[in-house]
């Protein structure tokens, strides 16, 4: 069932980006409701490794996590067609078993008029808390 498996990957894609519930839900009842159109395809959030955008898999270059494990960043890259650019979003998480967890934390939301990726590459500096790129 192609619809069925298409909500399966929606519903993956809103956790990897931190949502759910009733953002989900919106999802499933938009693309069940609309046709994809171009501009939703440029304003896709998806990583934004550049292996990855020109079609490697995404093994090993989802999250980049800090030396004690205690916590990780994702780079995220959309389109934005109403200025012709492209956003960047790095986001924290922490890996604690902490219950009250509220997703990830976006350290930095930065644009790019080129092709040239606007955060890479990402890496921890010695103290677990730091980020190069």
């Amino acid at each position: 069932m192609k619809g069925a498996s298409f909500i399966v990957s929606i519903a993956a894609a809103c956790s990897v980006i931190g949502l759910g519930g009733a953002q989900l839900a919106a999802a499933a009842a938009f693309a069940v409701e609309a046709p994809i159109s171009v501009a939703d395809i440029i304003g896709m959030t998806r990583l934004a490794d550049p292996a990855y955008i020109s079609g490697s898999s995404s093994c090993g270059r989802v999250a980049t996590f800090s030396r004690d494990n205690a916590r990780f960043v994702v780079v995220l890259r959309r389109g934005l067609i109403e200025n012709d650019s492209n956003e960047y979003r790095l986001l924290l998480w922490e890996t604690s078993n902490d219950a009250d967890w509220h997703g990830p934390k976006t350290l930095l939301v930065w644009s790019s008029s080129s092709n040239h990726p606007a955060i890479e590459p990402v890496s921890w500096a010695g103290d677990d808390r730091s980020i190069r790129f």
